[in-house]
């Protein structure tokens, strides 16, 4: 996603500070203005916005007017105040809900149009393209939209129909449908889970008493498993999602309840599950968290799970354990300050010391506490910021 580098700190303070005796002259007009734009009340919006003189933040109730009457106005009317505040927070704004009328209007090419002039864009507006782009048969969006599929978790309704052409052209079979049900029940969001579940086939789509069973009274599911309960994909994938359930809050009790079923489970199953239990042991500062993670192998971990992995390594140093864990991170999140400095710790400790002060060339100079930690591997002095300037009367004033 591109980077937002609008000035608005200023604009933002100004919405949300009570006016006071040094307010400027029309803020407190301003404010009325956003009242009556929230209250969709296009005549108090007026009578509000005449009283605020040549008040900077004019353009937000430009912004406003042309909003609340956004799916009735001509184009000209839109792109005239798109070129008038052209590199502006409110063309952004407006862009991203001129893409969405543009939707509503089936205009897909003026969709990818307006969306490569945005400086950030917003998760629905990039589904919105990608929706565009599909409808052309652009193989390339197939694959930006698969790599959404294990991190878009709680998708906007606009990207539901990206998700299921990758269903539809098979990018994405069974076994990727449940690792992303997977995910969505590790980060709690199990009403998303459910509505996942119904990408798999019908041999492997649950009841909704099942989910239920599974998901809200996970260990009386487990304790009562029937017998035939591992046959089935199905069967074992519910119990893996209950044993996650419950590691939640007991994970040395999911640890034994998954000790007594695993012989029962498919690696990848039982791997995951292990996963869980580490990953919340972890959370809980338990001493046997690096035990639990040992045994999920090299089951697929999310972003948090890796992160827990190496930090229950380094309460343990286990110095092998935390390089093997970020080396198995996401390039990018393997890329952070944080873990660029522990894999080079853990490199040092390993007697890789060459490697290990590459590393900390890497982030050496960066002013943040990592920076600081590879300048002290180093050897290098680290120097006090010098001190600010006093303020000028003008400044104070």
């Amino acid at each position: 996603m591109k980077t937002s580098l609008f000035p608005i700190v200023s604009v933002l303070l100004a919405l949300v500070c009570p006016v006071s005796a040094q307010a400027a002259p029309g803020d407190a007009q301003f404010l009325l203005v956003r009242d009556a734009f929230r209250a969709g009340d296009s005549v108090r919006l007026e009578r509000a916005a005449a009283g605020m003189g040549e008040h900077e933040l004019l353009p937000h109730v430009d912004y406003y007017r042309l909003k609340m009457q956004l799916e009735q106005v001509e184009e000209s009317t839109v792109q005239a105040f798109l070129q008038r505040y052209d590199g502006s927070y409110v063309a952004e704004r407006l862009r991203t809900d001129w893409l969405r009328v543009l939707h509503k209007r089936g205009r897909l090419a003026d969709i990818e149009t307006e969306y490569a002039k945005l400086k950030a864009p917003e998760q629905d507006t990039l589904c919105l393209t990608l929706q565009a782009r599909l409808a052309r048969k652009e193989k390339a969006a197939l694959d930006e939209a698969q790599a959404l599929w294990l991190t878009l978790l709680d998708p906007p309704e606009t990207c539901r129909p990206v998700l299921d052409a990758l269903i539809v052209e098979k990018r994405v079979l069974s076994s990727e449908v449940w690792e992303r049900i997977r995910r969505q029940v590790e980060a709690n969001r199990t009403n998303w889970a459910r509505v996942s579940m119904a990408y798999l086939p019908a041999s492997q789509t649950p009841e909704n008493r099942q989910i239920d069973q599974a998901l809200e009274h996970s260990t009386a599911y487990l304790i009562k498993l029937p017998s035939d309960w591992a046959t089935t994909r199905l069967g074992r994938e519910l119990a893996a999602l209950a044993v996650q359930r419950v590691a939640m809050n007991a994970p040395d009790t999911a640890a034994d309840l998954l000790e007594k079923i695993q012989g029962k489970m498919q690696d990848s199953e039982k791997q995951w599950a292990w996963s869980q239990i580490g990953l919340f042991a972890a959370k809980r500062h338990m001493v046997q968290a690096t035990t639990w993670f040992a045994k999920a192998g090299t089951a697929p971990l999310s972003d948090e799970a890796h992160q827990w992995k190496t930090r229950a390594a380094l309460r343990a140093l286990d110095w092998s354990m935390v390089r093997t864990a970020i080396e198995a991170m996401p390039a990018e999140l393997a890329a952070r300050p944080e873990w660029v400095y522990w894999l080079g710790r853990a490199y040092k400790a390993g007697g890789r010391q060459t490697d290990a002060q590459a590393l900390f060339q890497k982030i050496a100079g960066q002013p943040n506490f990592y920076g600081n930690l590879a300048d002290e591997e180093l050897g290098r002095q680290i120097a006090a910021p010098l001190k600010a300037a006093e303020l000028t009367a003008e400044e104070k004033n």
